[in-house]
């Protein structure tokens, strides 16, 4: 009888463990499900801040402060992507995203994934939270939200989190993330999670605060003169009190992919750009050429003034077929109609497809050259291909005081190209949304100059010790969290520039996998499953474009290592 006894028990025990589970499962999905996505988020420093859409334009919102009061300032109306090519034939193929969502060429999500419109936001703080779970005990106990429903590739909690599944998805149109055992594939169950990974070309280890993904597509229409793209873009920002050159940005990319059967010649990829600083209705414009930026300043800003300027900086821009990146190619003014004096009929927002691509390619609405006198429309003979150059308050250079310009709401095109995209074909461009507000016009412009040098070593300068870290003592990066739970793996490449091969040396055996990676994070070239006590492998790279690589390796321990690689011919 004690037996019987004794086994009902257990029975009963174990029915109640598993209906216990069941429950706590249930209500698991029930209370983080999240279905749709917002269709917006703000991402920010705590300095300055945008706002980042599904649908309409990419960007509607850039806030900075205004150093008159304690209150934001608005400083764009809009920012939009724009994309003109030819196809073998001639024909002419456009994809215009437009703030009016029924008019724009394109729509928020994942092609062919319903309910895939939305903006995916996470921060250092959730993300900190989630590594600190999992270390604790290897496991997830307490799932964080932004975490578990980030769009990483065939993330399996999607359907649970977002309410489809992202099985159809290709890995470079996902959400980048930390592929801790290195399978292509975002486990935040395995404690994976959100992190600009290889889609940030030598990224540094420190954690952004706040990190916001997007995808968008062109619409499925009879249109004959549609574009087929999809898009993914990537937003992120550093909120650093001692460090100027992060606190006073927000920094972006965006990867398209040629998703039609036809490809595309004299491809350029386009940014919008319709300033509004406080007052719309008077603002200038000017561009750094050698430094591809455009900025927007009040037309009332003197040499004394305090005027914000806004900047659009083209960190680094698409490829080319040989592999080496694209600068800006030109930048456009647009002079609305709203503005008074009416302007000229051919400097105005275009209407038909080839005045689109006519802003694209560098000439005006009506196809004639830039030229640099006065508002740039036909007055000189030199064709040009950047409006205003000049410094402002200088006489003898090409800006819009110095011309005597009639201020107005300033709007600009600025455009890469021309490129080659094959079809289902891949290429990005980087960009960076940044403030400067101290000083006069001129001090304010030598500080974008600063930033987008001091930017460049941020992102791209390799510091190897025994030699330090220009970054070292900035204070918000080196008590930022650590994101890689495993300890690194030292290691030495060479050669370095290389040619035919390449090898890599660990100091200690282990050796599991290497792989080397182009500058859209696409695997070219690598090998996995190496013997046991491995410690030394050579990769050929002949028949590599000659550029910039990412050689990354792992080993049988989790620990990973990383170095640029330069191939030459």
């Amino acid at each position: 009888m004690g037996h019987l006894c004794l086994f009902w028990l257990k029975n009963q025990i174990m029915r109640t463990a598993i209906f216990t589970v069941a429950i706590l499962f249930a209500l698991f999905n029930s209370s983080f499900a999240q279905n749709p996505p917002p269709d917006h988020e703000w991402i920010g420093t705590g300095r300055v801040s945008a706002r980042i859409n599904t649908n309409g334009a990419l960007v509607s919102e850039f806030l900075v402060p205004d150093e008159d009061s304690d209150s934001l300032i608005s400083t764009i109306g809009e920012i939009s992507v724009w994309m003109g090519g030819l196809d073998p034939a001639g024909n002419l193929y456009l994809g215009i995203q437009r703030a009016d969502t029924a008019e724009s060429d394109f729509r928020g999500g994942f092609r062919g994934v319903t309910g895939s419109a939305g903006v995916w936001k996470v921060t250092s703080e959730e993300i900190s939270q989630h590594l600190k779970d999992f270390v604790e005990d290897g496991d997830i106990d307490i799932p964080v939200s932004s975490v578990f429903s980030w769009p990483g590739h065939k993330n399996t909690f999607s359907q649970t989190f977002n309410g489809f599944p992202l099985d159809s998805v290709p890995f470079p149109l996902s959400a980048p993330f930390a592929d801790l055992n290195v399978n292509g594939i975002y486990e935040p169950g395995q404690g994976e999670y959100p992190f600009l990974g290889y889609d940030i070309v030598e990224h540094p280890k420190e954690l952004p605060v706040e990190i916001i993904f997007t995808p968008f597509y062109s619409k499925d229409t009879p249109n004959a003169n549609m574009i087929q793209m999809n898009c993914k873009s990537l937003f992120y920002s550093y909120d650093c009190d001692d460090a100027a050159f992060l606190e006073d940005a927000v920094f972006a990319h965006i990867t398209i992919q040629n998703s039609g059967p036809e490809r595309l010649d004299s491809l350029f990829l386009s940014f919008y750009i319709n300033a509004d600083i406080g007052d719309a209705s008077d603002d200038y414009m000017g561009t750094l050429p050698e430094n591809d930026i455009v900025y927007f300043y009040n037309a009332d800003t003197s040499d004394v003034g305090q005027s914000p300027v806004f900047a659009f900086d083209s960190y680094q821009g698409p490829l080319d077929t040989n592999g080496n990146l694209l600068g800006v190619y030109s930048v456009m003014p647009i002079y609305p109609v709203s503005d008074n004096p009416l302007p000229f009929p051919g400097t105005t927002p275009p209407q038909i497809p080839v005045e689109y691509y006519n802003y694209m390619t560098g000439s005006w609405r009506d196809g004639s050259p830039l030229t640099p006198i006065g508002t740039g429309y036909q007055s000189g003979n030199q064709p040009v291909l950047f409006s205003f150059p000049g410094i402002p308050n200088q006489p003898n250079d090409w800006s819009e005081i110095s011309a005597g310009n009639i201020p107005g709401n300033r709007q600009t095109v600025l455009s890469h190209g021309p490129m080659i995209l094959k079809p289902n074909s891949y290429n990005r461009a980087f960009f960076i949304l940044e403030n400067v507000s101290e000083g006069s016009i001129s001090k304010q412009i030598n500080r974008l100059i600063q930033y987008s040098a001091t930017q460049f070593l941020f992102f791209e300068a390799d510091f190897f010790p025994p030699g330090t870290s220009p970054f070292d003592s900035i204070t918000c990066l080196n008590t930022s969290t650590t994101t890689t739970p495993e300890d690194t793996q030292e290691g030495v490449l060479f050669p370095n520039p290389a040619r035919t091969q390449v090898t890599l040396r660990t100091d200690k055996p282990g050796l599991y996998r290497v792989e080397l990676l182009d500058v859209l994070g696409l695997t070219v070239a690598g090998r996995q499953g190496l013997p046991a006590g491995t410690n030394e492998i050579e990769l050929p790279i002949e028949g590599l474009p000659a550029g910039f690589y990412f050689f990354h390796w792992q080993m049988r321990d989790g620990r990973r290592g990383s170095r640029k690689l330069l191939i030459v011919k």
